[in-house]
């Protein structure tokens, strides 16, 4: 993980106190499944829209503007890109079976940990579709015969709307699995009030 992110995601949970998650293990187990479950759910949404993402641009690389179709084609590349990354980066293995508590706790640990460290990587992951966007919008405006720029500003300021949103949401769930993530550890290793630790079976 980069420092300067390391740095911002300890400022947002310095000075909380770590929770500890007291659950039976039948409970772990079924709290790491659901995450599992949730993430798969956002990997497939997030698959599908790429996939639209690259659909919807494709109709611009046909057009007769050089400046639009240069635009398109690094949105095109930008949403392939993000779907091998999340492929590659994002995707759930496989959890272990009739595995112990301790097991499924540090599995559970080391997914999350991924997680955060994705979603601390969205202001780069989106931002590599800046250039894209901003040569599509300017080809938008300037393929009129008249230039035309409403409805590029409009796009220009939703897409800055989505895109603080989008930071922030992932700002927030970092700090959430990085609470749960002390917690796991804290669990495990028995360093949580009366060093209790989660049993073996």
């Amino acid at each position: 993980m980069p420092v300067h992110d390391q740095e911002q995601l300890t400022a947002i949970w310095r000075g909380q106190s770590v929770t500890p998650l007291r659950m039976t293990p039948e409970q772990l187990r079924t709290r790491a499944a659901r995450f599992e479950s949730a993430i798969r759910r956002r990997n497939l949404r997030d698959h599908v829209s790429f996939a639209l993402v690259a659909i919807i641009c494709a109709w611009g690389i046909f057009t007769h503007g050089l400046v639009l179709r240069v635009g398109c084609a690094l949105i095109i590349a930008w949403a392939l890109y993000s779907m091998v990354l999340l492929r590659r980066f994002g995707a759930m293995p496989v959890a272990p079976a009739d595995s112990s508590a301790q097991t499924c706790a540090a599995y559970h640990r080391r997914q999350l940990e991924r997680q955060r460290d994705i979603a601390l990587s969205w202001p780069w992951g989106i931002g590599l579709a800046i250039p894209g966007f901003v040569l599509a919008l300017a080809g938008i405006g300037l393929g009129a015969r008249v230039p035309h720029w409403v409805f590029p500003v409009v796009m220009t300021g939703v897409f800055l709307f989505l895109y603080v949103a989008l930071v922030i949401h992932g700002k927030m769930l970092a700090a959430q699995w990085q609470r749960e993530i002390d917690s796991l550890h804290a669990i495990t290793t028995g360093t949580m009030g009366g060093g209790a630790r989660l049993p073996e079976g």
